[in-house]
């Protein structure tokens, strides 16, 4: 996520390979951040962002920290989940809190599976 511009894209890659590497040809998720920066979407403050994508419901889903109502200053131990449509919904969720202060919330999509690969 670039933090020079008020404009989140996400493009999903149709293809990874070694030494190569496709991108789909159209932006899954294009957004205006400004007003959501008014309330509190600052992920990855300091940190990198986690995110990860449902295409079928059409969103995006960004970890990250909280921001206080009364200054704007983060959180470091409260830990919230953004929901972000491709409709311009937004949707913040409270996750817990971290024992330790700037442990920034990691998402994963690995689903174990006791299937063996050859």
């Amino acid at each position: 996520m670039r933090r020079d511009t008020l404009m989140l894209e996400i493009w999903i890659t149709t293809k990874i390979e070694p030494n190569d590497v496709s991108w789909s040809n159209k932006v899954f998720l294009a957004m205006d951040m400004t007003p959501l920066v008014d309330l509190g979407f600052r992920p990855g403050e300091g940190k990198d962002s986690s995110f990860l994508i449902d295409e079928e419901k059409k969103v995006a889903v960004v970890f990250g920290k909280d921001v206080t109502e009364e200054d704007r200053e983060i959180n470091p131990t409260r830990n919230v989940v953004y929901t972000i449509g491709v409709d311009g919904s937004y949707k913040k969720s409270y996750l817990g809190d971290s024992p330790y202060e700037f442990c920034f919330p990691l998402g994963c999509s690995y689903v174990p599976s006791l299937v063996q690969l050859n």
